[in-house]
């Protein structure tokens, strides 16, 4: 639950820049959002402000990682020689 302040307008695009703060006083670093954005992006998904009157929202999503090869099956093509390069 946010029971802060909205985001003031001329801020809002400035929230996710790293070191950006309205409470440095308060022990504010600034870093916040951009951890979480950079932890997002490294797991295919994003973090955005979203556009409200009254309160602070931000819309989380995340998508289905890429599709991984299982390691047996690059080890069992590798060791048959399907995956060695030829001369």
């Amino acid at each position: 639950m946010n029971d802060g302040e909205p985001i003031a307008d001329n801020n809002r695009d400035k929230v996710f820049k790293p070191f950006f703060t309205t409470r440095r006083e308060s022990g504010g670093t600034g870093m916040g959002l951009e951890i979480a954005r950079s932890m997002l992006r490294a797991h295919h998904g994003s973090i955005n402000l979203s556009d409200t009157d009254d309160c602070v929202a931000f819309l989380l999503t995340c998508s289905k990682p890429p599709r991984y090869v299982r390691r047996e099956s690059v080890l069992s093509t590798f060791e048959s020689g399907a995956g060695a390069a030829e001369n």
